[in-house]
């Protein structure tokens, strides 16, 4: 499940950057001095684009961690400062909100899940390489494999 979730957040974090983009370019306004957007929107789009990059490049629960820990602190801040600005709430700001919070519930899994599954006493990674049909055809045909000495 990590692979296609990583995806996903790979996913969220670039569009969630070309939003902000859109935002530095002044495409979209999303506040009434629009003066104030471009430097902002520029940074933050960097930002998730990096993000981005980053969580197709690594697989590490620290990584994710860190990401959620950067998301978290830019949901809360836009709440924050939201009283200061003008105007307070709009549809782009709302909408990168819930787009940072799918991102946030994807890297929070991602940090906390378990590296692999563990049976018996070996450690099996989430990763499992493909099997071949004829290989796995050939293999439930004849059963399990016995191994006998020749007589000597």
């Amino acid at each position: 499940m990590s692979r296609p979730l990583r995806l996903i957040v790979v996913g969220l974090s670039a569009v969630i950057a070309l939003i902000y983009l859109l935002i530095g370019l002044r495409v979209l306004e999303v506040v009434d001095t629009p003066a104030d957007q471009t430097s902002f929107g520029l940074i933050a789009a960097g930002a998730f684009a990096l993000g981005a990059l980053v969580f197709a490049r690594a697989n590490s629960r620290f990584v994710f961690g860190l990401g959620v820990g950067v998301v978290a602190f830019v949901v809360i801040a836009y709440f924050a400062i939201a009283p200061e600005r003008s105007p307070e709430y709009e549809t782009w700001g709302i909408t990168l909100k819930v787009l940072q919070l799918m991102l946030l519930m994807g890297l929070g899994y991602l940090a906390i899940r378990p590296a692999g599954r563990i049976v018996g006493q070996a450690q099996i990674p989430d990763r499992q390489h493909p099997v071949d049909a004829t290989t796995a055809r050939t293999s439930a045909e004849s059963g399990p494999a016995i191994h006998t000495n020749p007589p000597v």
